[in-house]
């Protein structure tokens, strides 16, 4: 299955627009969203963004971050972490580009790992904009 949603999200820099693509396989979702932040935040250092957004994940789950290292994706910085709570293991990859992010996750239960995480979060690229 296919979902769409799209949500008002609160952060530092005001209310932001977050899309979230969501597909499942069996017991796991594989999840990209985009979030346009604007271009205040392409001032901003990415690594303080995606550290606060980092934070607001962990905590909206109550999850534990087993483990987090910086990437990149192209010249774009990024953050990859993977945490637990109770139920769920979350696999994440967060890329800023100028003033939107971008994440890569798979949730899954926690006794069921999936096992094309790692093709998955590969699998995502940024296609160039046309000149205009």
């Amino acid at each position: 299955m296919l979902f769409r949603s799209k949500e008002s999200v609160p952060t530092d820099v005001g209310a932001v627009e977050l899309r979230l693509y969501t597909a499942t396989a069996g017991n796991t979702a594989l999840n990209i969203s985009v979030c346009d932040y604007g271009a205040k935040a392409a001032a901003v250092d990415p690594d303080v963004i995606l550290a606060g957004v980092e934070k607001g994940a962990i905590d909206n789950w109550k999850a534990k971050v087993i483990s987090e290292k910086k990437i990149t994706l192209g010249s774009y910085q990024g953050l990859e972490v993977v945490a637990s709570n109770d139920s769920m293991r979350f696999s994440l990859r967060y890329y800023m580009v100028g003033g939107v992010l971008y994440q890569t996750m798979v949730v899954s239960p926690v006794a069921e790992d999936f096992p094309d995480t790692k093709r998955f979060l590969d699998s995502f690229q940024l296609i160039p904009h046309p000149a205009t």
